[in-house]
């Protein structure tokens, strides 16, 4: 064979196995296949046509067998395929789903039927149920010898960054987990909020519930939300708009400057400690595309992915990273969640106008306030997230907050005692979403009104009415305890505010300062640890914290996630 023979030889092997790869390739991408989500153990929503989808070869047939129903449809020309199976009562026998073309079949084992709850936000909604061991032992050696749940099930999206793209399926942390006996929940480690939430939920109700935890530590609200809602509102547009111009500001060359000038610093203080750490390209801040900050990113990658799946509400525990921009969260979390529900409604249908959206009001947070340092209620971004999230609430339907003023961990922040909030959330579920005749929340401002010198505060939530009270240990609710009332500022018409006595008459408060003559505005537990506050109903719930005032926010004014010329230092 001559040379010339042997290199054509080569070349016709060459493109035989092209054409056998290129084959190997559309026959995968044509193959059928269903999202991650699809998964032995995993759960089906009940009450509503349940959503099915997946992909597979254009014109072919699609069939899905599941408790006696078996659906058809054809794959599309984009080689999309979708269904709804009919609407199901809760089961909890686990079955078999089974999905078949005309050459290949997926079956899922022990499926069961009943609520999936979406359990999102920062990282105090990834705290693991297992750190309850070093706070409250007795509490946790309880979860661990009860726990046989074998109809509560547990997926954990693995973080995904997608700045631009919506992701057409998730990655997955922890796989569709059955939490029976034998699992170890310290090696799992389960969102400590949602595991409280869906087994309280579990044992209420009597069906199989789901927990689908899908949140990122310190990430911000527009990092949930999608570009096309971001660019709704000019809040939004000004987010893209500062992160758009962070990045075609970023450059490699100024990312070195930036690090050698850190290095020769910290050799000059003699902290060679940092100056080896910024030597190693780990410890660099990231390109801003590359952030979990960014925006869009945790909703491209970790939301959008699941709203195709019909579910039964969402539970969120996010703030702490936007409270800096109190007054504009106030604007951002009612998008996000009508963003959320506009999206949902590829799984759920029209009801996912109304999801329920349940959230946890941050915690008391930092250090207490040292009251001889500063006027009481002078302010603080902290207090302005609550008022935020508590405004959210008002204004959006099917949307409630819980209040944890009293979490009581030291200002930590990240508490965790979760089975405080997983606890009131499950309680705000039980009475809101599935009207069980419950008390669900606290005292809320309802009405202030002025007469003989003192400021009488009217309440909704009342319960079985006022009560002097104290969280304590592991507790979920608080008990009376003979004190004063705390934490009440008084203000007259000057909106310089001074310590206020404060008493219960009845179904009222009434708050007062002699100094004050002419009062007009009151404000409760309105600091970042309002540490002494201590106003409860007598059915354990704390009072959410209040102002009868309308002061500009002092984060005003803030609404810039971060500074265009100076991302490294910030990153």
């Amino acid at each position: 064979m001559t040379i010339q023979q042997k290199v054509r030889l080569m070349i016709m092997l060459l493109v035989g196995l092209m054409m056998s790869f290129d084959v190997m390739a559309e026959e995968s991408s044509n193959k059928l296949s269903m999202p991650t989500l699809f998964a032995d153990h995993m759960l089906l929503q009940r009450d509503i046509p349940c959503h099915i989808w997946g992909w597979g070869r254009p014109g072919t047939a699609v069939s899905v067998a599941f408790n006696g129903q078996n659906q058809q449809t054809t794959v599309a020309a984009d080689g999309n395929w979708s269904l709804k199976l009919d609407a199901m009562d809760a089961l909890s026998t686990g079955s078999e789903l089974v999905v078949k073309d005309d050459r290949s079949e997926l079956s899922f084992s022990n499926v069961v039927v009943g609520d999936i709850w979406i359990c999102s936000g920062q990282s105090n909604m990834g705290v693991g149920v297992d750190r309850l061991k070093g706070v409250a032992p007795e509490l946790w050696e309880d979860i661990v010898e009860t726990t046989d749940y074998p109809n509560v099930r547990y997926m954990n999206v693995k973080e995904v960054k997608s700045p631009f793209e919506e992701n057409r399926d998730i990655s997955v942390q922890v796989d569709w987990t059955a939490l029976t006996k034998d699992v170890d929940l310290s090696r799992l480690r389960p969102s400590g909020i949602g595991f409280i939430f869906a087994t309280r939920l579990h044992r209420e109700l009597d069906i199989p519930v789901a927990f689908i935890q899908s949140a990122i530590g310190s990430s911000a609200i527009e990092t949930w939300t999608s570009r096309e809602a971001l660019m709704s509102s000019e809040e939004g547009k000004l987010i893209i708009d500062t992160w758009a111009k962070v990045q075609n500001n970023y450059s490699d060359e100024r990312l070195k400057e930036y690090v050698d000038a850190e290095i020769r610093e910290a050799q000059a203080r003699g902290d060679d400690k940092q100056a080896s750490k910024m030597k190693d390209p780990r410890h660099w801040p990231k390109e801003p595309i590359a952030s979990r900050l960014h925006p869009c990113s945790a909703f491209n990658g970790m939301i959008a992915p699941l709203t195709k799946m019909s579910i039964k509400g969402v539970i969120w525990d996010q703030g702490e990273a936007n409270t800096n921009r109190a007054w504009q969260y106030r604007e951002l979390l009612p998008l996000m969640i009508s963003d959320w529900r506009k999206h949902w409604e590829q799984g759920n249908g029209s009801a996912a106008k109304t999801l329920p959206f349940y959230q946890v009001q941050i915690q008391d947070w930092r250090q207490p306030l040292d009251r001889s340092q500063r006027p009481p209620s002078s302010g603080d971004a902290c207090a302005e997230i609550r008022d935020a999230q508590r405004y959210a609430a008002e204004i959006t339907e099917n949307c409630e907050i819980v209040c944890t003023i009293d979490h009581r961990e030291g200002g930590d922040t990240h508490p965790l005692l979760k089975n405080i909030p997983g606890e009131r959330l499950a309680a705000v579920a039980l009475a809101r979403t599935y009207g069980k005749q419950i008390q669900w929340r606290g005292p809320s401002f309802k009405s202030a009104e002025v007469k003989d010198g003192q400021i009488q505060i009217t309440f909704d939530g009342l319960g079985k009415g006022l009560m002097v009270g104290e969280r304590s240990g592991h507790m979920v609710q608080g008990t009376a305890v003979d004190q004063a009332l705390d934490y009440f500022a008084i203000a007259g018409a000057d909106m310089k505010y001074v310590w206020a006595h404060a008493r219960i008459d009845g179904d009222q408060v009434l708050v007062w300062n002699d100094a004050i003559k002419d009062p007009r505005y009151v404000r409760y537990a309105w600091e970042a640890n309002p540490k002494g506050c201590n106003l409860y109903n007598k059915d354990g719930w704390p009072a959410t914290p209040f102002r009868t005032d309308e002061l500009p926010y002092k984060t005003r004014d803030k609404n810039k996630p971060l500074e265009e010329s100076d991302w490294y230092s910030q990153h």
